[in-house]
């Protein structure tokens, strides 16, 4: 970490003469404008104008046996996750038609992934979504909702002692993790781009605790759909211990909105209302 004095210019500005080094490796000219972004820790971020374009990251991705669906599924989860903007599957003659229906499983479970070019030798899968129409702070709101919808309809199961619809609530996890998703790649990329994040209006430290509050999301309504699964299977011995399970039950839901009023009122958040 290098040091640098302040010196004054004028009646109220202060100068502070960036490293040549950074200055050339960018090309940086006199009188051309750089962009500052002042940190919710205290700390300032300077970016050279031109770093906003992002160039565009191409994964590839090898389908060789049939019995490989689940890596090539996760590998494609993985690339989605750490921001690739495009995605190429190249199936053998073996697995061809198993191919186009992991890609369309695939672009079901990602938020803005679709299939853009297809052929004999690959199917490309490409991101078209815009993220500005998803901010971060939009999307844990929505995650916090529907987790909160998946919890709710897993302990109305325990109060109602019926077993709960097990299908919806695993649909509405499914969108949780669609969602968590989301903000992960997000702020892998803003990790590599930190300029990006401007346009959202949010710096490094805020974009990290929205991804970490989001796992510990994901990882509640995980909870809640074991939750269903048991309440469905074991009738009796939930009967048998209802009045601790509500008890519980009253608790979470209770802590879960206390800790979303909380993030809510933190002044460094700008989280929708």
């Amino acid at each position: 970490m290098q040091t640098r004095k302040v010196q004054k210019a004028g009646r109220s500005s202060f100068v502070v003469s960036l490293p040549a080094d950074w200055v050339k490796a960018h090309r940086i000219g006199k009188n051309e404008p750089i962009e500052m972004e002042i940190n919710s820790d205290g700390s300032i971020a300077i970016y050279p104008k031109h770093r906003q374009t992002r160039k565009e990251d191409r994964l590839v991705v090898d389908y060789p046996h049939p019995n490989d669906k689940t890596m090539v599924l996760r590998r494609l989860i993985g690339g989605y996750i750490a921001g690739f903007d495009e995605m190429e599957i190249r199936p053998s003659s073996l697995c061809t038609a198993k191919a186009r229906a992991l890609a369309s499983e695939f672009t079901n479970m990602a938020i803005g992934q679709e299939v853009v070019d297809e052929d004999k030798g690959k199917i490309v899968i490409r991101d078209i979504a815009d993220p500005s129409e998803m901010p971060m702070g939009k999307t844990l709101k929505r995650m916090h909702y529907v987790a909160r919808e998946v919890l709710s309809a897993s302990l109305e199961g325990i109060e109602s002692l019926k077993a709960p619809d097990v299908g919806e609530i695993e649909a509405m996890e499914k969108e949780v993790d669609r969602l968590q998703w989301l903000i992960a790649r997000k702020h892998g990329i803003f990790l590599r781009y930190p300029s990006l994040a401007m346009k959202e209006a949010i710096g490094l430290p805020e974009s990290n605790l929205y991804f970490l509050v989001s796992r510990q999301i994901e990882r509640i309504s995980d909870h809640a759909l074991s939750i269903a699964k048991i309440c469905a299977k074991h009738a009796k011995c939930r009967k048998k211990n209802q009045i601790f399970l509500q008890r519980q039950a009253n608790a979470l839901l209770h802590t879960t909105s206390r800790s979303r009023r909380f993030l809510i009122s933190t002044p460094c958040l700008p989280i929708p209302q």
